[in-house]
């Protein structure tokens, strides 16, 4: 079984130094994803941080290789959304993709995210669910 990708190593160190210093805010961190049927880790997600002055928190997500394409990244995109959701401060989640990530940018749209319509300065294609 792969590991999860290096996107997954990164957000999990971002929120051990959080935790290290007193910036990290439960629930707004990493969470694994874990196959039921054999209750493997195959991946991660998780928020960026805690809501904006705005009211939203964006998510990200990765999953091994060998998991992708079972729609389990859409599972937990729309699980992790709700949680957020939940929180009154929390006006809406959003999502960022690489314009070649087509297949990331599917799984927010079955999770009910709509794509943002102006092209923002990063470069990046942006999603949003309130």
């Amino acid at each position: 079984m792969e590991a999860p990708g290096p996107g997954v190593w990164e957000l999990a160190g971002i929120t051990a130094r959080a935790a290290e210093v007193g910036w990290y805010m439960p629930p707004w961190g990493l969470y694994v994803i874990v196959r039921s049927a054999d209750d493997r880790a195959i991946g991660g997600i998780g928020f960026h941080g805690p809501p904006s002055a705005t009211g939203e928190v964006e998510l990200g997500y990765e999953l091994a290789p060998v998991a992708r394409g079972a729609g389990y990244a859409t599972e937990a995109v729309r699980a992790l959304a709700a949680l957020g959701l939940t929180h009154s401060e929390v006006r809406a989640v959003t999502a960022r993709t690489a314009p070649a990530n087509t297949a990331s940018q599917a799984v927010l749209l079955r999770a009910g995210f709509a794509q943002v319509p102006v092209p923002p300065a990063d470069g990046m294609v942006h999603f949003r669910l309130s």
